[in-house]
């Protein structure tokens, strides 16, 4: 078979391939090219979805008369001169393939002028002729793949490259928040982004955010960490709110979203959170040009990396944990029971005595406290999807240890109250110690929700949820939780090479858990092995892990997965009904424990109403 040499136009084409392969990839590489000329107005004008028209302007710095005919060039570039330049890449564009692969597989012109030129230009592809244009530069582009009709035949729905030319702006609006983007479709304005003075302005602008639900990431270190993430109670079913960045540089990592979900960890309970964040890292220590449309960059040091991502996240997300509070009664329950409800006349119907006189004394909750059964209960169960409200309230009430039982006064020096044997004189004081100070129960709901009252605010907290986190903490913790099973004859597995190196990688963490084991050659001794209330970890759980290609990060989920289940088996159950003893007890430990806001699953252990929103719930003030 013969050898051809193939023709510029052929070559061209080929390679065109590879950058311009849907109307999206024209307007990204379009739009790179003007925020590489410092442009802050850009304007795209789309027709036909793209496949007739095309027209992208700004009013960047231009490009001169006698650099036009360079620029739709192949490998014709302002970026970079020479090999070094290739490793230290601070634009978007550098190879010099844009123009011209746009130029070759459609009709297509552009046109310049530079602040320093009385006129402007247009040009073509064969000649350039003199125009009156301001500032800037504008590319026209129009039928769009006309010499290439077997791609232009395997462009998808003209609806779905609509949507992707949409995203793509999205993408480029998200980071730059002091440019101004304007959409127009078939000569309609469909997309306005002004120019706005913060990221945060940019985020709750564009993607109507609520600004109390975004967390700001700002890390220095050997390299930044800045943007936004979505607190633990705003969450999505899907990733579509997702953006990473590379020095300004929108793409899709892996390693990165990998970092960021594993900081979230089981909080999420199987939901997405919003990230928007960009890293600003050296570009010597990073690859761009490692894919056609680089969207994907190689890091030089990939653990480090994640580490970095990891750590910032965990961080801002830490200091931003806090109780769950009902700020505005009725929008939440008109949120969660649909469009139709009326809570403030279904209340009425039910109970228009909750609006009496007596509602004026000092002590509310004595007054209010059979009301607030019949009604707040009976109205804000929807909230939480667990309750079941044909329990039988008014035979609880009636127990001992109701609501309307007189609540005595707790002396927690009381010898009675020695729940923990092992740690009564060294617990560390957790984020609620202060604010459980002073609280004065109310009851228990359906036997698994626990009603306290506390300065200024009600407290509802899930009974089963805080011995769960409590017994986790301990384990995780490994101070006189774990005991540990001396085996009386050593256990020994013999490792392969490889085994060997995991041995090595996993060795601190192992020993820390509960396992005492020793390497001689190529057989490992084990001595000991923890157990968790009384449950032996199977030694085949060893061989598990040092024969899979598993990281440190891997073998830490596996026993967070299993401390937490373990935790989840002891706890005390939902439908446990609680003596007032019990119920102190409960609310004690929440006083210690370090991260009180969810269970290891995820799931939140407590819930604020103050005082003040149920007086405007029940219209005691506007």
């Amino acid at each position: 078979m013969k050898i051809n040499i193939l023709n510029e136009e052929l070559r061209n084409q080929i390679a065109a391939g590879e950058v311009i392969e849907n109307p999206a990839s024209v307007i990204k590489e379009l739009v790179e090219n003007s925020l590489d000329a410092n442009a802050k107005n850009i304007t795209i004008h789309i027709e036909n979805y793209g496949l007739k028209k095309i027209v992208v302007e700004d009013d960047g710095i231009g490009i001169p008369k006698e650099e036009l005919k360079k620029a739709t060039l192949r490998h014709a570039t302002s970026k970079i001169k020479d090999l070094n330049d290739l490793y230290s890449i601070k634009t978007f564009g550098f190879r010099g393939e844009a123009l011209a692969s746009i130029f070759s597989v459609s009709k297509a012109k552009i046109y310049s002028k530079i602040k320093e030129s009385e006129v402007g230009y247009e040009y073509d592809g064969k000649e350039i002729i003199e125009k009156n244009f301001k500032n800037g530069t504008k590319v026209k582009v129009e039928d769009l793949f006309y010499n290439t009709p077997a791609r232009r035949k395997y462009l998808r729905k003209e609806i779905i490259e609509y949507k992707e030319m949409l995203k793509i702006i999205e993408i480029f609006s998200l980071i730059n928040y002091n440019v101004n983007f304007k959409v127009f479709h078939n000569k309609k304005l469909v997309f306005n982004k002004p120019s706005l003075n913060n990221l945060k302005e940019n985020l709750i602008y564009l993607l109507k955010i609520p600004k109390n639900k975004l967390v700001k990431v700002n890390f220095k270190d050997i390299f930044s960490i800045e943007g936004y993430i979505s607190s633990y109670d705003y969450v999505f079913n899907n990733k579509k709110k997702q953006y990473i960045y590379v020095n300004g540089r929108y793409i899709k990592s892996k390693l990165i979203e990998k970092a960021i979900y594993d900081a979230y960890g089981t909080k999420l309970m199987g939901k997405n959170p919003f990230f928007m964040i960009n890293i600003m890292i050296d570009p010597e220590i990073i690859d761009v040009n490692i894919h056609p449309k680089k969207i994907e960059v190689k890091f030089e040091n990939e653990i480090l990396v994640y580490n970095k991502v990891y750590n910032a996240i965990l961080d801002v997300l830490k200091k931003n944990e806090k109780v769950i509070e009902i700020k505005d009664l009725n929008k939440y329950s008109e949120n969660l029971k649909g469009e139709n409800l009326d809570l403030q006349n279904s209340i009425e119907k039910k109970d228009k005595k909750i609006f009496n006189e007596n509602f004026n004394s000092n002590n509310k909750f004595n007054d209010i406290k059979s009301n607030f059964t019949k009604t707040i209960q009976k109205e804000l169960s929807d909230k939480f999807s667990n309750l079941d409200l044909e329990y039988n309230y008014k035979n609880h009430f009636k127990k001992e240890n109701s609501l309307n039982s007189k609540v005595e006064e707790y002396n927690y020096s009381d010898k009675n109250l020695d729940f923990y044997d092992d740690c009564k004189t060294n617990r560390k004081k957790g984020p609620l110690y202060n604010k459980l100070k002073e609280y004065r129960i109310l009851g228990q709901i359906n036997k698994t929700f626990i009603l306290i009252e506390i300065p200024n605010e009600l407290l509802i907290l899930d009974q089963h949820i805080i011995e769960e986190k409590k017994f986790f903490e301990e384990l995780k913790s490994n101070k006189n939780f774990i005991k540990k099973e001396k085996l009386l004859v050593p256990k020994e597995i013999l490792l392969n090479h490889f085994e060997i190196l995991n041995f090595k990688l996993f060795e601190g963490f192992l020993k820390n858990i509960g396992y005492k084991l020793k390497l001689e050659k190529n057989t490992l001794y084990i001595y000991e092995i923890p157990k968790f209330f009384n449950q032996t970890l199977d030694i085949s759980i060893i061989k598990e892990i040092l024969t899979e290609e598993l990281e440190v990060k891997d073998i830490e989920n596996y026993f967070y997965n299993t401390f937490a289940s373990k935790a989840c088996k002891k706890s005390i159950k939902s439908g446990k009904e609680l003596t007032n003893y019990e119920i102190k007890k409960l609310i004690e430990d929440l006083r210690y424990i370090q991260e009180p806001y969810n269970c290891p699953h995820g799931r939140p252990i407590l819930m604020s109403i103050s005082f003040s929103e149920l007086e405007k719930y029940f219209k005691r003030i506007i």
